[in-house]
């Protein structure tokens, strides 16, 4: 993620990674920042809620 910083894609598999390893608190980190750069996608905003 550090060469890629705005890859929504890697960011939101990293997330759900998190969320399997039972680390919420990367996964909640890293869906707020997908939705810095792209508000609009509601799958993130699903597991955002329920993380």
């Amino acid at each position: 993620m550090f060469e890629a910083p705005d890859d929504v894609d890697l960011m939101f598999q990293y997330a759900l990674t998190s969320i399997r390893l039972q680390d919420y608190e990367a996964a909640i980190t890293t869906l707020e920042r997908i939705l810095i750069y792209s508000p609009n996608l509601p799958r993130v905003k699903v597991e955002l809620g329920a993380s």
